[in-house]
Formats: C-alpha cells, sequence, structure tokens
C-alpha cells in the first residue's frame, strides 16, 4: 500500500503548491479520460488473471498484486487530479446533496461492511449483489445518523468542556 500512499501524498503536494507537474499542467483536461480507462482495464486484467489462474480474487497472483498495487491506484490519482482541478458533471454529481450525505456514511459503511451486517442482508434480505449493495448504503447511514454522528457530537461536547 506504500503506493497508493505516496501518490496521494504526491496529489496533495501538488494540490498545495509545493511540486509542480508540467505533464500534467499540460494534459490534465484529459486525466479523467485516462483515469478511467485505467480504471477499466485495472478490473479487466484482474478479472482475466483470476480466470488465468483460476483463483477466486487476482491479487492472490503476483499479477494481480501488481495490477492492485499500481494501476488502480494511478488510475485513482488521474481521476481525483482532474476531480481537484477541472469542471465536469462527475465533479456535480459528487457534489450533489445526496452523495455528500453518503460520503458522510462511509466510516459507518467501512465499519459495518465487515460485521454480522452483512450476513444477515444475505441472510434477510437477498444475496444479489446489487440489493445487497444497496441495502448497505441505507443501514450505514441510518446507522450514521443514529449512532455515529450522535456519538461523535457527544464526544466533542465532552472534550470542549474538558479543555475549558
Amino acid at each position: 500500500r506504500v503506493f497508493e500512499f505516496a501518490a496521494g501524498i504526491y496529489l496533495a503536494m501538488l494540490y498545495m503548491g509545493r511540486y509542480t507537474n508540467k505533464y500534467l499542467e499540460k494534459y490534465g483536461a484529459y486525466t479523467m479520460y485516462a483515469g478511467l480507462f485505467l480504471l477499466l482495464t485495472a478490473f479487466m486484467l484482474q478479472y482475466f488473471i483470476a480466470i488465468q489462474n483460476q483463483v477466486a480474487h487476482a491479487i492472490e497472483t503476483w499479477q494481480g498484486v501488481i495490477v492492485n498495487n499500481f494501476l488502480f491506484p494511478i488510475a485513482i490519482f488521474l481521476i481525483l487530479y482532474h476531480l481537484l482541478y477541472y469542471q465536469s458533471v462527475f465533479k456535480k454529481f459528487l457534489a450533489s446533496t445526496i452523495m455528500v450525505r453518503l460520503g458522510n456514511a462511509t466510516y459507518s459503511f467501512y465499519l459495518l461492511h465487515t460485521t454480522f451486517v452483512l450476513s444477515y442482508i444475505y441472510k434477510f434480505i437477498s444475496t444479489n449483489i446489487f440489493v445487497t449493495f444497496i441495502s448497505m448504503v441505507l443501514i450505514s447511514y441510518i446507522f450514521y445518523k443514529l449512532v455515529e454522528q450522535p456519538l461523535a457530537n457527544l464526544l466533542k461536547r465532552k472534550l470542549i468542556r474538558k479543555a475549558s
């Protein structure tokens, strides 16, 4: 994961003006297309690597690890670069009220998707991947509103009183 962090740090340094990149400045308008192309390519490579090696997940092979640890981060870097520097329909979509609210609930999603919640969705709601995903998003948002956000506010109030 070091390469992912390095790419993120480099993007942050570019954004803060500590570094410049003439290539990105020259071809930056195309970074969304390049990033999406690389992302699609990486997904396809992962699929074919898994099939070729008869494994469930391509990252069980050295080729899959390379794609996962290098190609995906480059693709994400290019997409994020474009989102930071250029206007697009995708950027407007991500800035919409519903996407911002769902984005706020991503930590809850991260916490819940590896717990019993996913098993319960499979058992009681559906094993369909799309229904499962939508169910996880909705449950995560409810958890965010009812548990995470109130708990964070309570802790902030306690810490502010303690600091005073």
